[in-house]
């Protein structure tokens, strides 16, 4: 342990390289470069950086929904209120009194969501969190409070609800007054060329036609709806996606290495012996080390030119065969800009060393990869190694020091940090499926209050609920259809753009894996839900007397 009087940048690293020199006297090779932590910055916050981008950016998405959501559930509030406003004006009550009522009751109920909401939220996230540090960094948090954010939310929800209630007291308070009190609406069907053309298209039967042309009818909420089933949609491909990318990445990491075992000392540099396995055909002595390369930090691998312990094939230039020469891993390379030819800089613990790259290995981490005699003598002892790979399930080397064995398979077949990944991200989704399909039934309440006369209408007349479910399945089916066709697209490009901001931040090829296996299930899910919401809502629109409906 050694404390710095001077840390300054330049006394840090010159501290670094005093401590190196020292080692080496003793026959002490260091192999790990020092951590540079930037000024506030905890070393858990690199660790767990990406993750929570990702969960900032679904955060985003639900945030958008929960505002269509806010938006329509202050909308039904304002609406229902449309006849009682005009009654108000009749006897003589000014717009802009009725107005600041109509947004006092919408702020009223926004401020009862926000003593529900925020609780609620602290409670979500910091479940979330607590995940994210168990499986990620082995750490459990306490409960944790940011009143920032706190504050953001509970301001989010009341301008939000202030500024939609303040639109819809507008429309409400400049309807027609004779309009108001029929409590009808004041535009037919067939004003528009569009419903004009729906009219008269054969749509199937009296039920079917009904449900196509409310739909073009109620064309901005129909937009909504469907815009929100999209939302939930492009929210859980997404989630999907991007934990079939996580696994399919950790597959390839895996995929061109061929060792069944691989033994090392947990000492601090080449505690091996290099000869130590020279005579035996089924192991062979290596190097792992970090590095910095193009202002990155890469893993650097020490290996004979004629390992057997990776797949040696490369998708550009040649495998290695020489000192002074180095293959570089392809996505690393693409966006660093290296090129099979160049000469690059390596920082490591001993100090900079530089190689000419010979290949571009299919490898989709940031690594490096070369002589394994040439990277111990720039560290201090060409016959030193850090690792033994063998091809042997339990080899047996005489080694000192606390020496620890792991086996290719095992790592492989570890789903534990898989099963974390689905976890985290499908209690996000959870999240923002929930919300979006409270938006959805949000809207899908303030089209059956509208068409309340409609649906009495068709009771009237003999109309059953079944008709009447049906009316509304099939109108919600041909939104759901709509939501379905922008949710797969956004998920596709959404997903994408995240997998391709990861690698052009991290200098690694992600390669994005669309979750196709999930759109079944999706499908099923988003179909069904209409379908039973469909059901839900019936049945307190039929419940109130014919009457009662038609004398509005």
């Amino acid at each position: 342990s050694v404390r710095a009087v001077d840390t300054g940048d330049d006394a840090l690293w010159a501290t670094a390289e005093d401590i190196r020199l020292a080692l080496a006297d003793e026959s002490v090779a260091l192999e790990y470069l020092p951590i540079t932590i930037e000024d506030g910055i905890h070393p858990v916050e690199t660790e767990i950086e990406q993750i929570s981008t990702l969960i900032g950016m679904l955060g985003v998405v639900a945030g958008i929904v929960g505002l269509v959501l806010l938006a329509s559930t202050t909308n039904t509030l304002i609406t229902e209120r449309t006849r009682e406003v005009a009654v108000m004006r009749a006897l003589g009550a000014p717009p802009r009194s009725l107005r600041r009522r109509l947004r006092r009751l919408a702020l009223g109920i926004a401020l009862a969501a926000v003593v529900i909401g925020v609780p609620l939220g602290i409670v979500i996230s910091n479940a979330i969190a607590r995940m994210v540090l168990q499986e990620f960094v082995g750490l459990t948090p306490d409960l944790a409070i940011s009143v920032p954010v706190m504050v953001a939310s509970a301001a989010f929800a009341l301008i939000g609800a202030r500024l939609v209630a303040t639109r819809a007291a507008w429309r409400v308070t400049r309807r027609p007054l004779a309009e108001a009190l029929r409590d009808r609406s004041g535009r037919p069907f067939g004003r528009r060329r569009t419903e004009r053309a729906v009219a008269s298209s054969r749509l199937g039967g009296l039920l079917g036609r009904s449900a196509v042309r409310n739909t073009a009818h109620q064309w901005p909420r129909s937009i909504a709806i469907a815009g929100q089933i999209g939302a939930a949609v492009a929210a859980l491909l997404i989630v999907a996606s991007m934990a079939t990318t996580i696994n399919d990445f950790n597959d390839a990491e895996i995929e061109p290495w061929q060792w069944d075992t691989m033994t090392y000392v947990m000492g601090p540099g080449l505690d091996i012996d290099a000869p130590l396995v020279e005579n035996d055909p089924r192991s062979e002595a290596a190097i792992q080390v970090e590095g910095d390369a193009a202002d990155r930090q890469v893993d650097v691998y020490g290996f004979e030119p004629a390992t057997v312990m990776i797949d040696r094939s490369v998708d550009a230039g040649r495998w290695f065969a020489a000192p002074g020469e180095a293959v570089v891993s392809r996505g690393f390379a693409e966006h660093t800009g290296i090129e099979v030819g160049d000469d690059v800089e390596l920082l490591l613990a001993s100090g900079s060393y530089e190689v000419e790259v010979t290949g571009l290995h299919g490898n989709r981490g940031r690594e490096f990869y070369l002589d394994r005699a040439e990277l111990g003598a720039a560290l201090g002892d060409a016959n030193g190694a850090t690792h033994i790979f063998s091809l042997d399930e339990s080899p047996q080397y005489t080694l000192s020091g606390v020496v620890a064995q792991e086996r290719l398979d095992d790592i492989g077949d570890d789903d534990s940090g898989r099963t974390a990944v689905l976890l985290i991200f499908g209690s996000i989704g959870v999240v923002v499926v929930t919300v979006a399909g409270l938006a959805v039934a949000s809207g899908i309440a303030v089209n059956i209050y509208e068409r309340r006369h409609e649906i009495a209408a068709v009771q009237a007349i003999g109309g059953r609920r079944r008709h009447l479910l049906r009316l509304l399945a099939t109108e919600l089916l041909w939104l759901g259809t709509l939501g379905l066709g922008l949710g797969v697209a956004g998920g596709y490009l959404g997903g994408r753009a995240i997998a391709r901001s990861f690698e052009v931040s991290n200098a690694v090829e992600i390669g994005f894996v669309f979750a196709r296996g999930a759109l079944p299930f999706i499908v099923g899910v988003v179909l069904g839900g209409l379908v039973l919401l469909a059901a839900i809502m019936v049945r307190p629109a039929t419940r109130r007397p014919i009457a009662e409906t038609l004398r509005g």
